[in-house]
């Protein structure tokens, strides 16, 4: 017979199991959840951080970038992070651990060169692909 102590016991260790479950899950696929800043990916967002990269590999690590691109310093941490979540930069050296030199990549160098303005649906759809898919 099931009393409410037993119930109560059952329903916590299940929950512990799924969290357990899910814990592993995440752990395994090496999900991000943060970085963004809370902020999503906004317009114009993502061709300002091509655009600073492209002038200088380093310029989104000045302490006067944010002013640069019009935008607040915890902004432009997020711009750092969707463009490189995006895939449409990557550090010049893997080597290096903080702050290294970006440049852009394949997509990045496409997107510069047949959509300077980052309007067409294809370029869309390819930066979607690559955040639905980005391992990191």
């Amino acid at each position: 017979m099931l009393y409410a102590s037993n119930i109560k016991s059952i329903s916590s260790n299940l929950r512990w199991v799924e969290i357990s479950t899910t814990k592993q899950i995440i752990d395994a696929k090496g999900f991000s959840f943060s970085g963004h800043g809370t902020f999503h990916i906004r317009d114009g967002w993502l061709l300002k951080g091509l655009l600073a990269v492209k002038q200088k590999s380093t310029s989104l690590y000045d302490k006067e970038a944010h002013h640069d691109l019009g935008v607040g310093k915890n902004m432009l941490n997020s711009i750092l992070y969707w463009i490189k979540a995006s895939n449409l930069v990557e550090p010049e050296d893997p080597k290096t651990k903080i702050r290294p030199p970006l440049k852009l990549t394949i997509l990045g160098k496409l997107i510069e060169k047949y959509d300077p303005y980052l309007e067409d649906i294809a370029s869309l759809w390819c930066i979607h692909w690559e955040l639905s898919t980005n391992k990191n």
